[in-house]
C-alpha cells in the first residue's frame, strides 16, 4: 500500500512538472494599446490601463500576444508591458469576493456578446466584427469594475458550473 501511495504522489509530481507554467503580461501605462494585429495602425480594441494583467498567448519582435473573451489572439505593444510568471501574480489578482457581484458581471458579460451580435449584423466580414466589439465592449466591462481580463476564463468557468447562463 505504501509503495503504491508513493507511485501516485510521484506520478503527481511528474506530471504537475510537465505542465506549461502561465505567463502574464501587466501593462506599465494608461492608454496602452489592445489591437486586433501587430500594428498600429489597425483595429485597436481599446485602451488598457496600467496595470491590467492578460494572459500572454506568445510573443513577436515587438509585440506581446495575449487572449481576450472571444480567444483570438490579440497584440499589446512590448514597449508599453511587461511579462509575469504565473507565481509571481499578485493575490489581489482575483474576481470580486461576492458571488452576486461575479454573476451581474457575467450578465453584462451576456449582455454584451449580443450587443457585439446585434451591431455586427449583415456587415462587411460579420463574424470578425463581432469578435471585435465582443473583445471591445467586455474589455470595457472589465474596465469599469477593475478586474483583469485575464480573470475571464476563471469567470466563465464558475458560470457553468454554477448553471448562469
Amino acid at each position: 500500500m505504501k509503495t503504491l501511495k508513493y507511485c501516485i504522489i510521484i506520478c503527481v509530481l511528474f506530471l504537475a512538472a510537465e505542465l506549461p507554467a502561465k505567463n502574464y503580461i501587466v501593462l506599465l501605462d494608461s492608454g496602452s494599446l489592445v489591437c486586433c494585429q501587430p500594428d498600429r495602425q489597425g483595429k485597436i480594441i481599446g485602451d488598457g490601463n496600467m496595470g491590467e494583467m492578460y494572459l500572454m498567448l506568445g510573443e513577436l519582435e515587438d509585440w506581446y500576444m495575449v487572449q481576450l473573451f472571444t480567444n483570438e489572439c490579440r497584440y499589446v505593444p512590448k514597449k508599453l508591458a511587461d511579462v509575469i510568471p504565473e507565481e509571481q501574480v499578485f493575490v489581489q489578482f482575483k474576481l470580486p469576493e461576492s458571488e452576486l457581484q461575479r454573476k451581474a458581471l457575467f450578465e453584462n458579460i451576456l449582455k454584451a456578446r449580443e450587443k457585439a451580435e446585434v451591431d455586427a449584423q449583415d456587415q462587411e466580414n460579420e463574424e470578425q466584427l463581432k469578435n471585435f466589439l465582443e473583445d471591445r465592449y467586455i474589455l470595457k466591462i472589465f474596465q469599469e469594475n477593475n478586474i483583469h481580463p485575464a480573470l475571464f476564463s476563471d469567470l466563465v468557468k464558475e458560470a457553468e458550473l454554477k448553471h448562469w447562463n
